[in-house]
């Protein structure tokens, strides 16, 4: 039986004590953003009554009631989200706390969740299946999540498939499927036979190390890539999941040829941090030109109300496109700064990875 952790639940190493936990506090402030946004529209409701024509006082007492309640609604998630004691680990939830017991986590019924910091228990309710961690300060996030994986079994794998499909999504539409003697890439106009010795690398990006499930992949041919990513909303195979996919794949593909590699936690090499920094990199390039308009358009086109419309509706509509430019312009200086931020990181990471593989080496 494991020994469950009784102690030292907050960082502080005060033994024996509970802890209660709220969002982190970007998400706090955007909830405040927000409250006070839809306070704002309820405002404009309320003062403009000729926000349309022939408006009458039922549809301006629901436009006021709608977005007071909204106000009212984003002040919610302001409250205390997650509660861990000897029990285990309390979710809140719009009425009462659930409990996902420690003995839960030992007996093997947690599932990995689709983020590195999420959990999901399939026997909850729906909507109340998932924890999600990185909701939560990072350092209280990750040391829940060291609690966690100090006594938590992963479930059994899943039987190996004999056969996988893959459906790769618009605009690509390839089919790819995988057997034990081959693959076949099936595309618009023609269709490929391949064998595992056809494979030139294979890649996984995984959240971490000892995940059997990948975030991305990339099968490396003579004539053509496949590279599929994997979005936590939807699924874009049949025949099993991603860790199916993968068992399959390291079953027959040479070893020399794959790199196996995680998007967070120590790495494993020089190459796994460089691959790293690289892949960060390309995947900001890809965002930099939406993120440097999106909120540039956004802001143009609070002028378009004024200019269109007359008063009143062209201060609230203006009011309106104004809100929702200060949410894009948030989201994409948000997004640049987590860019940032993750690049320093793995900066440091490297010089630290580099220091210490120099002083293993010192003949001193």
């Amino acid at each position: 039986m494991p020994a469950f952790p009784h102690t030292t639940f907050d960082r502080e190493g005060r033994a024996g004590t509970a802890r209660e936990y709220r969002l982190k506090s970007e998400l706090r402030r955007a909830a405040l953003w927000g409250s006070g946004g839809a306070l704002l529209l309820a405002v404009v409701f309320l003062l403009t009554p000729n926000l349309r024509p022939q408006q009458g006082p039922l549809e301006r007492a629901f436009g006021v009631g709608m977005f007071a309640a909204l106000a009212v609604g984003l002040l919610v998630p302001l409250r205390t989200v997650l509660r861990v004691d000897d029990e285990g680990v309390w979710r809140r939830g719009i009425r009462n706390w659930r409990l996902w017991p420690w003995e839960a986590f030992a007996a093997g019924r947690i599932e990995f969740g689709t983020g590195r910091l999420s959990y999901r228990n399939p026997d909850e309710p729906i909507g109340r299946r998932t924890i999600d961690l990185s909701a939560l300060d990072d350092a209280d996030a990750e040391h829940i999540h060291s609690l966690i994986r100090r006594i938590w079994t992963p479930p059994p794998a899943a039987p190996l498939s004999d056969e996988l499909e893959i459906r790769l999504p618009w605009p690509d539409r390839r089919r790819v499927t995988l057997a034990r003697e081959g693959f076949t890439v099936t595309g618009p106009n023609a269709t490929a036979t391949c064998v595992w010795d056809d494979v030139q690398r294979l890649r996984f990006w995984r959240l971490e190390a000892d995940r059997p499930d990948f975030r991305e992949m990339e099968l490396m041919l003579p004539d053509q890539s496949i590279r599929i990513l994997v979005d936590p909303s939807k699924q874009t195979w049949s025949g099993g999941d991603s860790a199916s996919v993968s068992a399959l794949l390291l079953e027959h593909v040479d070893a020399s040829r794959i790199e196996d590699f995680a998007l967070k936690g120590p790495p494993g090499s020089r190459e796994e941090l460089l691959a790293r920094e690289d892949r960060l990199e390309r995947h900001w390039r890809e965002r930099a030109t939406l993120t440097f308009w999106a909120p540039r358009m956004g802001w143009m086109l609070t002028l378009a109300p004024l200019v269109l419309l007359t008063w009143p509706q062209s201060v609230a509509m203006s009011a309106i496109t104004s809100l929702q430019a200060l949410m894009v312009h948030a989201i994409c200086w948000d997004q640049r700064r987590k860019y940032e931020a993750a690049l320093q990181e793995l900066h440091v990471e490297r010089q630290a990875f580099e220091w210490d593989v120099a002083g293993r080496h010192d003949p001193a």
